[in-house]
């Protein structure tokens, strides 16, 4: 179903890659958190019996934003039917989403290495990876059995350029709100305001540096 037209860009790579670790560097409204988290429910749908963790920095992060879309794709996107019909249960307390294949979605975070080392999973998602020590990341991923996803917004290097760039184990997808077709025309807009052009400058919406 992610061939058809309501798919990103993120989407269609994350679904064709067949390497272990995923990177997602975009831009904002690059659609990478809604498009793997849409990627996570999508199989969660369709594969018995998996775990699938999104992490983000703190718990206050995660539910006015990962969790929030989660629940956003499931209850309100093109395929919410669909979605709906496969839930068996949502638990709002401990963050989790039980589909009836036997697979979970569940949204943590963690204080420190230690606190990662508790738990396995399928398929991890590191939300915002540059809010999370590397540490952190390590020992969540060393306890992943099929796919680790880390994703960022690019506006500093991190861990990700020294420890993941142009290993042979991983794909690195760099995105912008142009690979996101249902971008809100507002947002868009907004965006394409901040590019240093003549009428840009004299409007003051944006300068030359």
């Amino acid at each position: 179903m992610w061939q058809g037209e309501y798919s990103t860009n993120i989407f269609k790579w994350t679904a064709e890659s067949i390497q272990p670790i995923i990177v997602h560097s975009g831009g904002t409204s690059s659609g990478k958190t809604y498009s793997i988290l849409e990627y996570f429910i999508t199989l969660a749908c369709l594969l018995p019996g998996k775990t699938f963790t999104v992490v983000g920095q703190d718990i206050p992060n995660l539910r006015v934003g990962a969790y929030r879309d989660a629940e956003d794709i499931i209850y309100s996107s093109k395929f919410s039917q669909w979605y709906i019909s496969q839930l068996n249960k949502q638990n709002k307390s401990d963050r989790t989403f039980l589909f009836k294949t036997g697979s979970v979605i569940e949204f943590n975070s963690y204080d420190d290495p230690q606190d990662a080392k508790s738990g396995k999973r399928d398929f991890l998602f590191v939300n915002e990876a540059n809010g999370i020590s590397y540490e952190v990341y390590e020992e969540l991923q060393v306890r992943t059995g099929t796919r680790a996803i880390i994703d960022f917004n690019p506006t500093a290097e991190f861990w990700a350029h020294t420890k993941l760039k142009d290993r042979n184990d991983v794909d690195w997808f760099d995105s912008t709100w142009k690979d996101n077709p249902f971008i809100k025309d507002s947002v868009r807009d907004k965006i394409l305001s901040y590019e240093p052009t003549k009428e840009n400058i004299e409007r003051g919406t944006a300068d030359k540096y």
